[in-house]
């Protein structure tokens, strides 16, 4: 956390590099309001310090202090990032790593933003990935690992996780849902959190 002088000492959040990892540069290369802001980059010293913006609550740790959202406040954070997640497969960018703490969630005027970060695991849908890994709860199957429905699988567990407060487990056991959650959204989930066959593309 530090406090950037040249723009009315508004918070901001510091990464340190030793060495500069493209993959977390990702973020300056595609415009939405629900991807973190990548504000600047520089090298000094032979250190690499990445200046985001800077919000302090991830969703895993907004559900864990206020439990689960109301459908009304879920369907925004949804709606959010599937936006967010579609200006990255749209420039071809593979996240690689979706999970609720790598999902922060901004609080202004009583109006919540989501945005996505953490592009450490992230590679273009062109390149084979340089680095591989991930948190095994929201890992998808080997055969999408490192294509776009991938994330869309790891976002469904994720969306699953916001509404249920419990880690996810395949299969999914959707009787755990609130009863305000839609019909279709269920179907959705059940898809994207499956091994349905329109997820294998990329």
């Amino acid at each position: 956390l530090a406090h950037d002088t040249k723009l009315h000492s508004r918070k901001v959040a510091i990464k340190i590099f030793r060495q500069c990892l493209y993959q977390e540069t990702l973020p300056a290369k595609v415009t939405s309001p629900y991807i973190i802001v990548l504000h600047e980059m520089f090298e000094e010293d032979g250190k690499y310090y990445l200046v985001m913006e800077y919000i302090e609550q991830s969703l895993l740790g907004k559900v864990h202090q206020n439990g689960t959202f109301l459908w009304s406040e879920a369907e925004k954070i949804i709606l959010q990032t599937a936006e967010g997640l579609s200006c990255l497969h749209n420039n071809k960018i593979v996240h690689g790593d979706l999970k609720p703490s790598n999902i922060l969630v901004k609080t202004e005027e009583n109006c919540l933003t989501a945005k996505l970060s953490d592009f450490g695991l992230s590679h273009s849908c062109t390149e084979e990935p340089t680095i591989k890994g991930g948190t095994p709860l929201y890992l998808p199957p080997p055969q999408i690992r490192q294509i776009k429905a991938g994330d869309v699988y790891s976002l469904g567990l994720t969306y699953y996780f916001l509404l249920t407060g419990r880690s996810p487990k395949i299969p999914l056991n959707m009787a755990q849902l609130p009863r305000a959650v839609p019909e279709s959204f269920v179907k959705i989930l059940s898809q994207s959190a499956g091994y349905h066959e329109s997820l294998f593309c990329c």
